[in-house]
């Protein structure tokens, strides 16, 4: 059961991610950076990551500058959420969860994204009773407190939020009404200086369920979705660009897709994973997008159709997809893969199942290097939601934490860890260095960074290479202007 076909469009499963691989020269980045990923055992162990205080599946979820996670909003079986709470990692041991400030709205599925001033917007989604809703909010994390902002121009649920570089938000598509589901072509623009939202370019096709992906050169992937009041599913794709506010074709999968997963991986390329098919169940089948030649290929299926599934890029350098829904799209699962990329369509291995069965959870990156996943689904059926999270922790877990974020010319804070003690660290910006550090006794570092007064806008590579075990750290890292 897909549950009225929801699907938290959020801006976490957007916004620039960070890898960690091992040297080895497998292939080059957009932005020139060797990347490959290791050769060590897949499996690495699920650990309690402590209890929410409300049980709640398809919320939202944000990575805030401290490094905590806010989950908001939701379903607690059968009843929407206003409630929010803030998850803060520990080094050791479950870390803790606290409640914060509600919503004013209650909501789920609705399009989430930290904006640069560090607040966290959520616009549209679901409300009680089935509404749709066309009201946005802003979450204040210095005073935990959430206020109402401009609304969008009508009500979307399905919908994608995009942050870009220039600062704004992008929403796209989405559907207006309930059942049957009305794609919508329509997109606006949230300007958070000024609080409102304004028309820009509309798409070709409407879509609700696609998925968003932000590209190094700053443009957006749209791609999939429902895109006909009968159901119809997409297998086209579109890019969308600031500079002009116009949407460009972004040629087609070869399959059609809704609720399908999609990461950013370290070679520019585009992974699109599952989600369900024109026949009603789930996907097994993948694809990559590659921008510079604005084409798609396939990449290796997967064992087993999944949709609404955990999906993170980890510091192992691989992609992590855990949970969600199989079989006949109404099977909850356990079972996680790892997906590993190389020049061609890359490779998928099992790893170790989650403690339970879970689908439409909250999932996200922590700085630590391990994966969050809270909440989600635990029934076939019965709407059961779950309070527990847990985190899984990528072997070996070389990591490198900065802001996604930053000017050209600004300074950033830039740690990371898994390295050797003692060794040399190379910290580099698109294979410039910028300054070395020395790992301390337990294979950490420190230090500061400027970030190249001449860098463009759009993403570049920030890496930490370790000199003696080569082991390499590598993450996306926002230039905004």
């Amino acid at each position: 059961m897909r549950r009225n076909g929801d699907r938290r469009m959020a801006g976490r499963r957007f916004r620039l991610v960070a890898i960690g691989v091992v040297a080895a020269c497998a292939g080059t980045s957009a932005a020139g950076a060797a990347w490959a990923a290791p050769t060590v055992p897949l499996a690495s162990p699920w650990k309690s990551a402590g209890t929410m205080h409300a049980a709640r599946a398809s919320g939202m979820e944000a990575t805030l500058s401290n490094g905590t996670i806010l989950i908001a909003g939701g379903v607690s079986n059968t009843t929407v959420l206003s409630s929010a709470e803030i998850y803060t990692p520990s080094k050791s041991g479950t870390g803790t969860w606290t409640t914060t400030g509600s919503l004013h709205a209650a909501r789920q599925s609705a399009g989430t994204v930290t904006l640069l001033n560090g607040k966290v917007l959520v616009a549209g989604g679901k409300g009680t009773q089935n509404t749709i809703l066309s009201t946005a909010e802003l979450y204040d994390p210095t005073a935990g407190t959430w206020a109402t902002t401009g609304g969008l121009s009508k009500p979307r649920n399905g919908l994608t939020a995009t942050l870009l570089y220039n600062g704004k938000v992008l929403v796209a598509g989405g559907t207006d009404i309930g059942s049957p589901v009305d794609p919508l072509s329509s997109a606006e623009l949230y300007d958070p200086s000024a609080g409102t939202w304004s028309p820009t370019g509309s798409m070709s096709t409407g879509r609700a369920f696609a998925s968003a992906t932000l590209l190094p050169s700053g443009k957006v992937l749209v791609a999939g979705g429902v895109v006909s009041s009968d159901g119809t599913l997409g297998k086209t794709a579109e890019l969308y660009s600031p500079a002009t506010g116009t949407w460009s074709s972004a040629g087609s999968m070869a399959a059609a897709r809704d609720h399908q997963m999609s990461v950013l991986l370290i070679d520019s390329r585009v992974l699109v994973m599952g989600g369900q098919g024109s026949s009603g169940k789930p996907l097994a089948s993948a694809e990559l997008y590659t921008p510079s030649s604005n084409t798609w290929a396939a990449a290796a299926s997967f064992s087993g159709g999944r949709t609404a599934a955990a999906t993170d890029v980890n510091y192992s350098g691989r992609v992590l997809m855990a949970g969600g829904f199989g079989g006949n799209g109404n099977t909850i699962l356990s079972s996680a893969n790892i997906y590993t990329p190389n020049r061609n369509g890359g490779g998928w291995a099992t790893t170790t199942a989650l403690p339970e069965p879970r689908g439409h959870g909250m999932d996200v990156r922590l700085n630590n290097g391990k994966i969050l996943f809270a909440g989600g689904w635990a029934d076939n059926g019965s709407s059961i939601s779950r309070n527990t999270a847990v985190t899984y922790l990528p072997s070996p877990n070389p990591t490198v934490t900065a802001p996604d974020f930053g000017t050209a010319g600004s300074t950033v804070k830039v740690t990371g860890g898994g390295f050797t003690p003692g060794e040399q660290i190379a910290v580099t910006f698109d294979q410039t260095t910028l300054t070395t550090a020395t790992a301390n006794s337990a294979g950490g570092f420190t230090v500061n960074v400027t970030i190249p007064a001449d860098a463009s806008v759009g993403g570049h590579i920030l890496q930490a290479r370790g000199q003696t075990s080569r082991r390499l750290a590598a993450r996306w890292f926002g230039v905004t202007g």
